[in-house]
């Protein structure tokens, strides 16, 4: 696997070096990891490809990965140099400058592929001609027309960025009011939750009383309920009885109580 991972970083630093960037840069490209596996197959047949993935995988996120970067180094292309000088690449070069305006190295490989259809070698090589006649030009990490440098070297865009901005006195005391009142609005808030927990709970523990009565209603199939009733005073044997009158079944039968011993007007001893 440390062979796997040496020729990947050697092949990620020529790519790095030839595009310009970094070399994660280049093991974070979609194309760039197509270009790597690809190298990675012929070199090490014998691996499987979920073997090579994995380790691409592993390596563009290695913390102790050394990441050249390659992007402030003068643009020179490595191959091609002595067939510029040869008179067939005049109108290649050509050819190559009519599609450029003003593009980064990493997006010129692909522009030339798109609308060229050119190899990534042969780019290389043209892109050399057309430098030595002047036809294009390195600057400001873009490779652009000699005639358009000076119009489109440089893309200015408005983006937006959150960053610290000194608050003047009144921002700063609008600022406290405004967290004071978010201090009191917090105490609220506060206040309801502890009193609507209060709620819920005195609400469970009804709901808990109703569960164990009903349980117990269906265990002993038996319900309270309210039965009329008919209460007998015998005053002369001194006793008290209460009959339901659903069942005739007495449910309760005891003696006077001495305040209840006296007997009632028009009532019958």
């Amino acid at each position: 696997m440390s062979d796997l991972r040496s020729f990947a970083i050697e092949v990620a630093t020529k790519a790095a070096r030839n595009i310009g960037g970094t070399v994660r840069e280049v093991l974070l490209r979609t194309k760039s990891q197509a270009y790597l596996f690809g190298q990675l197959r012929r070199r090490f047949p014998n691996h499987t490809e979920d073997e090579l993935r994995g380790m691409l995988t592993l390596l563009k996120h290695d913390p102790e990965l050394e990441d050249e970067d390659f992007t402030t180094e003068p643009r020179k292309p490595t191959k091609g140099r002595e067939a510029a000088s040869d008179p067939c690449w005049g109108p290649r070069a050509a050819q190559l400058a009519t599609v450029i305006e003003c593009s980064p190295p990493e997006e010129l490989l692909d522009i030339a592929q798109t609308h060229l259809r050119w190899s990534r070698n042969f780019t290389i090589q043209t892109l050399a001609a057309a430098e030595d006649a002047g036809l294009l030009t390195y600057e400001a990490h873009c490779w652009a027309r000699s005639d358009a440098v000076t119009k489109a070297k440089i893309k200015t865009i408005r983006v937006e960025r959150t960053l610290p901005v000194k608050l003047s006195a009144e921002e700063a005391h609008w600022s406290l009011s405004e967290a004071m009142a978010k201090l009191a609005e917090r105490e609220q808030l506060e206040t309801e939750l502890k009193n609507f927990a209060r709620e819920q709970r005195a609400r469970i523990v009804e709901t808990q009383k109703e569960f164990h009565r009903l349980l117990s209603q269906a265990n002993l199939a038996v319900e309270q309920r309210t039965v009329i009733c008919e209460q007998k005073t015998d005053y002369k044997n001194k006793t008290v009885e209460v009959v339901r009158l659903d069942t005739k079944d007495i449910v309760e039968a005891r003696l006077l109580r001495p305040d209840e011993a006296q007997l009632e007007l028009g009532a019958t001893g």
